[in-house]
């Protein structure tokens, strides 16, 4: 409604110039004006977008329903309109002209089309269709409605003898139940220049945006019953305007577990006070941000108080809605309580453009039928976060059980990708666009040659296009972990970085041409270590490494490493630069991964290797399959944070958002980016990376096995220097009861 509101202020100032003479060429401006909000149907040409679109409003519903007051809406303007937008009489003429002729003409002006200065203009009421019936038929559509003006969009002017009008209540706010018509009357006085006040019984009143509510004459306001957020409410007196603001609440409920029929209902209204003992809620964390692809979460808890509660409340509260999931005892199990919430309330999240934050609280009561013995007991209010925005694509991980690799699809159970080859493929990388997957086999269980194929993501084929001489040249000793980029992985062009150490020699990285079969070392200076870990940048531009006097297997690199970029250039590579702030001696800085727009990368840090942590001590396996971990200072290391920093160097930022608990030994590892994020105020990177931490009661251990995890990151923040990161999500859908790490992000797979 804002555009058509907008569209139609244009036309009617267009016709306003008319009507003073200011200037002889409006007549073409006005058309061209309606030219550009006109289209074969009114309900298309003025896009029925902005917060109606957005509140869930039906476009052609609200277009239908002033198209049938159209006649109304002429005839209490007009008075009596003729279709070709002149009027019966002259009255209107000269109210309007002051001097206007029946043919229009505006004081000897014969060029001006009849109908077009009949525009009355009356303070913030209506704008007269009589400017689209000027204008040819094929310009707008016979159903064009009289629009109204919502709010003051003109200057107030005393009138009756008052310089001001007061709208009452205020504040205004209400609530209602999804689906029904709470009421609330709105009174109007007038205000006198020496301050005095006198009601007011007549008023035109108007509600914005439609889609809250309608209001009638008397100033009964009344709710759609689906509509959470502000209103604007306006009572017009003659050339006085007078706007309020008017909050309105919806509550939606989802009782398809509820304990007794009605009880949702009643506990939507009745208070609860905070409860500090006795309730706790285990997942989700506070801070956490979802996108609107994410699959529903399954929330956690723990209850012993002494009241026996039972009936749950799972409550997401805001100024402007509220969705409880109501259940009881369905939902206890032995370690907790736990629901994963039903996706219609799940969806009911992301419907409310008003609504970024919201507080969520578990709620427990004593209750009988409809009836609620004492007062309810909460959790304390934590912050969950939900974006307008899809993070997109399939996350594509490691199964440490099955020793392959699995996708997981938002909505969709996670899927094995076929990878014939040698044992345990892993240190996969898949194309952006999710048609390839490159994976690397040990060739042998102790890992003593490293392999790598290409395959189709989705049948697990080999490339129709691959080069026969690249397909060697991948195969070859110790080749692992590649890097793809967005720019250099197209049909007609397709290419690879890997770190290779032919001949068991040292590690360096290599860009192989995968249509032509071509090689070329992409280091030519800067740097004498060996090369690990490549991230290549989306716009292919840039590869980020890290670097130490000896990276073992190519991804678990045994000494302390540094990070170094170098500029691609079309494959010919150069001289490296250690990234500024990446480089303190004695740290291991390793996976890189950068951000969707090249601006940024994440990467791990810590400050032992991973020989030290409790998983790995004494042993010379990796208790979650892999490598072994007898010589690793990187890989499985449960000191692993997450950090970023600019594409250039610069201060690095430690996610401790995303990183969770501040003591070491969550083992944060693997940073990737989901390839559909954006930049600016109200979009996210979106980063999923593994880690050991506990996954409620649900998936707990000293250390857990790892999982998946997902945090949004707000580049707005990181640019000003502050952790940009929200606490992470569990990703719905992966294998509970294996370890689960190296998630990857790209489009879903296809061959």
């Amino acid at each position: 409604m804002a555009e058509k509101r907008q569209s139609r202020q244009w036309l009617g100032l267009g016709a306003m110039l008319v009507l003073l003479g200011a200037c002889s060429n409006v007549q073409s401006a006005t058309a061209d004006l309606a030219d550009v909000a006109g289209s074969a149907d009114a309900d298309v040409a003025f896009n029925f977008t902005g917060k109606d679109a957005l509140a869930g409003k039906d476009a052609a519903a609200q277009s239908d329903a002033l198209d049938a007051n159209d006649a109304g809406w002429d005839a209490a303007m007009d008075v009596a309109e003729t279709p070709d937008g002149t009027d019966a009489g002259a009255a209107l003429d000269a109210a309007t002209d002051a001097a206007g002729t029946p043919d229009d003409g505006d004081a000897g002006n014969p060029t001006l089309a009849d109908g077009v200065a009949d525009v009355p203009v009356i303070s913030d009421v209506w704008l007269d269709d009589a400017v689209g019936d000027a204008l040819p038929p094929s310009d707008l559509a016979p159903d064009v409605p009289d629009v109204p003006f919502l709010g003051c969009v003109q200057p107030s002017q005393p009138a009756a003898g008052f310089v001001d009008l007061a709208i009452g209540p205020t504040p205004a706010q209400i609530t209602g139940l999804w689906g029904k018509q709470p009421t609330l009357p709105f009174t109007v006085q007038g205000v006198a220049a020496d301050g005095s006040t006198a009601a007011l019984t007549t008023a035109t009143w108007d509600v914005d945006p439609p889609a809250a509510g309608t209001i009638d004459a008397n100033g009964v306001f009344t709710a759609s019953g689906s509509f959470g957020g502000t209103a604007t409410v306006s009572a017009h007196v003659q050339t006085l305007c007078k706007s309020a603001s008017l909050q309105v609440k919806v509550q939606w409920l989802d009782t398809t577990s509820e304990s007794s029929p009605g009880i949702g209902a009643v506990l939507a209204n009745t208070p609860a006070t905070d409860a500090l003992t006795g309730i706790s809620l285990l997942y989700p964390p506070p801070n956490t941000m979802a996108p609107m692809d994410f699959s529903p979460i399954t929330a956690q808890w723990t209850y012993g108080a002494a009241q026996n509660a039972n009936t749950f409340v799972l409550r997401f509260d805001s100024d402007f809605a509220q969705i409880d999931v109501v259940g009881g005892a369905k939902w206890q199990t032995s370690g907790g309580y736990a629901v994963t919430i039903p996706t219609a309330a799940w969806k009911q999240l992301f419907q409310f453009p008003a609504v970024k934050t919201w507080n969520l609280r578990v709620i427990a009561a004593n209750t009988s039928g409809t009836k609620v013995t004492g007062t309810p007991i909460q959790t304390p209010a934590q912050p969950f976060g939900v974006a307008l925005q899809q993070a997109g694509g399939a996350i594509y991980y490691w199964n440490t059980s099955m020793l392959g690799v699995r996708v997981l699809e938002p909505g969709k159970p996670a899927a094995s990708i076929p990878t014939p080859g040698g044992f345990c493929a892993g240190c996969h990388s898949i194309s952006p666009d999710g048609s390839t997957i490159a994976v690397s086999f040990m060739m042998g269980a102790t890992g003593s040659s490293m392999s790598m194929g290409l395959f189709t993501a989705k049948s697990g084929l080999d490339p129709k296009w691959l080069n026969a001489t690249a397909k060697t040249k991948l195969a070859s000793s110790f080749t692992i972990a590649a890097a793809f980029s967005k720019k250099y992985f197209n049909a007609t062009d397709k290419r690879l970085v890997v770190p290779s150490a032919p001949l068991l020699f040292s590690t360096n990285l290599f860009s192989i041409d995968l249509l032509q079969g071509t090689e070329t070392l992409l280091v030519t200076g800067g740097d004498l270590g060996q090369q690990a870990f490549p991230t290549w940048s989306p716009d292919g531009n840039t590869v980020v490494y890290a670097s130490a006097a000896n990276v073992g297997q190519g991804f678990a690199a045994s000494q302390p490493t540094m990070l170094y970029s170098v500029p691609y250039n079309n494959g010919s590579g150069g001289k490296a630069t250690a990234l500024a702030g990446v480089n303190d001696p004695g740290v291991y800085h390793f996976y890189p991964a950068f951000t969707v727009d090249s601006q940024w990368v994440a990467y791990n840090r810590a400050t032992q290797p991973a020989t030290l942590c409790p998983q790995n001590a004494g042993s010379t396996t990796n208790p979650n399959g892999g490598p072994g971990n007898a010589d690793s200072g990187t890989y499985d290391n449960c000191q692993a944070d997450l950090w970023m920093v600019q594409a250039t160097g610069g201060t690095p930022i430690r996610l401790d958002n995303a990183n969770g608990q501040a003591s070491a030994g969550l083992t944060n590892s693997w940073p990737t980016f989901a390839t559909v994020g954006s930049i600016g105020p109200g979009g996210y990177y979106w980063m999923a990376f593994s880690s050991r931490r506990d996954y409620g009661f649900l998936h707990t251990g000293a250390p857990a096995s790892p999982q998946i995890w997902i945090a949004a990151i707000d580049p707005v923040a990181l640019a000003q220097g502050n952790d940009g990161s929200f606490a992470a999500l569990w990703l719905p859908g992966q294998d509970i009861s294996a370890g689960c790490h190296i998630a990857r992000w790209a489009d879903t797979p296809r061959d």
